[in-house]
């Protein structure tokens, strides 16, 4: 029934919407996918939550059952995001130091999730900008500029398939990935570290050409786009040839388990995907190594005296005032550029304490890679900042994105009331009624709204994005919290002996302790409290503010039937 209801919910959104209410339909059409989804994933597992002191176990009777016990704890997951009902799970108490470990994967994930999707982000617009918004006077140019936006986009790639952990061992070198390259295995992260290391090559030797090529057309005259082209390929060579090389470095898991429980007895490596290297001193990787320690500071002395004589040749040439200032531009976004390789050092500080034995600790392990992987991602910002007209672009569409705009239709004074935009977004705590934190923060930006003038459909849709990314992140750390059916099972027999499992789809925790089970439960229940009071407060000025606007009887009708309609809904939250 419930799936019913939401799909006809649904098809009045998409199809007999007013457009009037245009705007507000797409928070009720966010909602009504939403209950469509918690009511369908209910269907499918049909579930029964028996909580045991410190455990929690479910029985599932849905079609699920025909799947698997995995997919009906999944499922469980997803329910519990999108129908907000309250958690209450577990895993046994673990070593100091297995805490210490899973506390910085799920630091290493979020900051690569987030970091690495950006740097996608700001390297696709780069590229959309250097491809069909570049002025003539900049054509050849926008050609380094292009092959510096994809090979970071490469490496940003590439890093958020790996989300990478690099443990230092004496003389050999192990990686735990973390990313969706697992799906995969460990021979495609490797293969995904060596592109991203190779990435990290090419963009030092591409950013050294940049400024030379600046010094060049200074003194001659510039080369056809074929010959830059032609150049750009041939400093791609060193880092296709330590690609190629370090793809025969990796060495057999099995190898590197011996190595770690020899030397890290106490590291929790089952169920990680492991890649690495026995002897960083074999002919392979040491070549690698050299290859991308080695040249950064001949690379860096080239970049300095270059700039300087640029800087020089600048105010001594005569130039046009137009072409020095564009000049300045792109050597101002040189040298921010060349600032940002400085964060190799610290990444290969924190390889080196490892290596020596000097300190070893996750959080420095994976701190390696996050400082490295935060160059392709503020590189092109440095680009679209310093470079004027790709600068003007940029600011332009922000501005009409962010910029406060209505579209009155004639004749109709309820849209040229500045109250009009309660209609669009009255009942928008539905939207995310599956966490309550984020509700809170989309409260107060509809009673801002309320004040001022309704957004564009388009930023309606990004806060919406941004609003459900808490509910996803829990969604991903809970997938991983399922117990194994032998552990529950004991805990059952134990506690509950007249209790009839046998076939039973069994799934749960042993304990709502650990850290992943007990981050959803503070996320689902600590905010309750807060949001709800936000809520009343909200909607007391929303009232005092409908009731002392001027508006039409017909426009009243509607906003007391949409305020009735959220006081509604607030209170089926509750329950929950």
């Amino acid at each position: 029934m419930g799936m019913l209801l939401n799909a006809i919910l649904f098809y009045l959104v998409l199809y007999r919407t007013p457009v009037q209410l245009k705007l507000y339909s797409i928070l009720i059409g966010n909602a009504a996918v939403t209950d469509f989804l918690a009511c369908f994933f209910s269907f499918l597992i049909q579930q029964r939550i028996i909580a045991i002191g410190r455990s929690l176990i479910y029985f599932s009777y849905g079609p699920c059952r025909l799947i698997g016990t995995e997919f009906c704890y999944v499922t469980r997951r997803i329910i519990a995001i999108l129908s907000k009902h309250s958690l209450s799970e577990h895993t046994e108490i673990l070593h100091k130091q297995l805490l210490k470990m899973d506390y910085v994967r799920l630091i290493t994930i979020i900051f690569h999730t987030i970091c690495d999707s950006l740097g996608m982000f700001f390297n696709m617009a780069l590229l959309y900008l250097v491809l069909f918004r570049t002025p003539s006077s900049m054509a050849i140019y926008s050609i380094l500029i292009g092959n510096a936006a994809l090979t970071d986009f490469v490496a940003c790639l590439a890093a958020v398939l790996i989300q990478q952990r690099i443990v230092p061992l004496k003389t050999s070198v192990v990686y735990f990935s973390h990313g969706p390259c697992q799906a995969i295995g460990a021979e495609f992260c490797y293969l995904m570290y060596s592109v991203a290391l190779s990435c990290y090559a090419h963009a030092l030797y591409s950013l050294l050409f940049s400024f030379y090529f600046r010094y060049y057309i200074l003194k001659k005259q510039q080369p056809s786009p074929r010959l830059l082209k032609c150049i750009v390929a041939i400093i791609s060579l060193p880092s296709c040839f330590q690609l190629i090389i370090m793809c025969f470095a990796n060495q057999p898991t099995t190898t590197l388990i011996a190595i770690l429980e020899q030397e890290l007895p106490y590291y929790e490596i089952e169920n990680e995907t492991i890649s690495g290297h026995a002897n960083v001193f074999q002919w392979e990787t040491f070549t690698v190594i050299l290859h991308v320690t080695l040249p950064i500071v001949p690379v860096y002395a080239c970049i300095l005296i270059l700039r300087k004589r640029i800087i020089i040749m600048l105010s001594t040439r005569c130039l046009s005032e137009n072409t020095k200032i564009l000049h300045k531009q792109l050597l101002k976004a040189l040298t921010c550029q060349a600032m940002l390789p400085g964060l190799f050092f610290f990444g290969a500080l924190s390889y080196i304490c490892g290596q020596i034995g000097f300190y070893r600790h996750p959080l420095l392990e994976s701190f390696t890679l996050m400082s490295i992987g935060l160059f392709p991602m503020l590189s092109p910002l440095s680009s679209m900042y310093f470079i004027g007209p790709y600068r003007k672009i940029v600011s332009t569409f922000l501005l009409r994105l962010f910029q406060k705009r209505t579209s009155p239709i004639a004749g109709d004074d309820s849209t040229k009331s500045p109250s009009n935009a309660i209609i669009r977004i009255i009942t928008s705590e539905r939207t995310d009624e599956y966490t309550n934190a984020a509700l809170t923060h989309l409260k107060l930006v509809l009673y801002y709204i309320l004040k001022k003038q309704q957004p564009s459909p388009r930023l309606l849709k990004c806060l919406i994005a941004i609003v459900s990314l808490p509910s996803c992140f829990q969604l991903i750390i809970m997938c991983f919290a399922n117990e194994p059916t032998a552990t529950l099972i004991p805990i059952l027999v134990q506690k509950l002996p007249h209790y009839v499992i046998e076939n039973e789809t069994i799934s749960g925790h042993t304990n709502v302790f650990e850290w992943k089970t007990f981050t959803a439960i503070l996320h689902m229940t600590v905010p309750i409290v807060p949001v709800y009071v936000c809520i009343l407060i909200l909607r007391k000025r929303i009232i005092t503010m409908l009731s002392t606007r001027y508006m039409s009887e017909n426009t009243k009708i509607l906003h007391k039937q949409l305020l009735k309609v959220y006081s509604s809904k607030n209170s089926f939250l509750f329950p929950t």
